[in-house]
């Protein structure tokens, strides 16, 4: 009896063992953490610990920041740059049924060898009242994060920035489960269509849609702008489905 009571209890840590990769996803939320509290404190260095020396931040459509650059605008900011006390980091997949919160949600996470590639949402999220409606409103950016395992632990090498401004509402159907958050159009895009903005983050966005996404996108596109803009956009897709 005893002995079968003794391979019960190690059948949690076989599991565990087995499975290196809730290992990492948990060694990386905790490493994200302790950023975001390094920030709060005031502490610039533990905060830049979490960057490599080549680290690299680059938000579409715009110029590529490096780490010589980011460094003295955190130490001299720091103190601006607290979050919220509702602010968190969180590993979760479901956000699309379950619904978004306030911080960094990590959605997707692939490792590699000492390679990881991390999606997550980074933004916060709001209760608002829309045509006499409560909805749960969630405003931020799609995050591609690039991570390399090193002798002092995980460290992001690259900060990616695919979409900026967007948008998803919690819009409650009358159907059996519930709320069902979907995710929207930037905001800047629904009320001023401006193809060119749409069009320098297409290539980014598109790598992470299936062929169906993009053909809803594009029939939304059809409806809403002249034709050479989806024409052009639809380049812009086939070059990202290529990449």
């Amino acid at each position: 009896m005893k002995a079968e009571l003794r391979v019960l209890l190690l059948i949690p840590l076989v599991l565990a063992a087995q499975n290196p990769l809730e290992e990492d996803r948990s060694l990386i939320v905790a490493a994200y953490q302790r950023s975001i509290d390094a920030l709060n404190r005031g502490d610039a260095d533990e905060a830049l610990a979490l960057e490599t020396p080549d680290w690299v931040s680059i938000t579409v459509g715009q110029k590529p920041v490096t780490r010589q650059e980011m460094e003295p605008l955190i130490r001299r900011d720091i103190a601006s740059m607290k979050q919220t006390p509702d602010w968190v980091v969180v590993w979760k997949p479901d956000y699309e049924q379950s619904g978004t919160l306030t911080g960094i949600q990590i959605y997707d996470l692939k490792v590699n060898g000492d390679g990881a590639v991390v999606l997550c949402l980074v933004g916060s999220t709001q209760t608002e009242t829309q045509n006499g409606q409560t909805h749960r409103v969630w405003r931020g950016s799609h995050v591609r994060d690039t991570w390399i395992r090193t002798s002092a632990g995980w460290k992001r090498r690259m900060h990616e920035k695919l979409t900026v401004n967007e948008r998803m509402v919690d819009q409650t159907e009358l159907i059996q489960g519930g709320a069902n958050f979907q995710a929207v159009m930037p905001e800047s895009l629904r009320l001023a269509p401006r193809p060119h903005a749409f069009i320098l983050s297409a290539n980014a966005v598109f790598r992470q849609l299936s062929i169906l996404e993009c053909f809803l996108w594009l029939t939304w596109l059809a409806r809403t702008w002249r034709l050479p803009a989806v024409c052009t956009t639809v380049a812009a897709c086939a070059s990202g489905a290529r990449g």
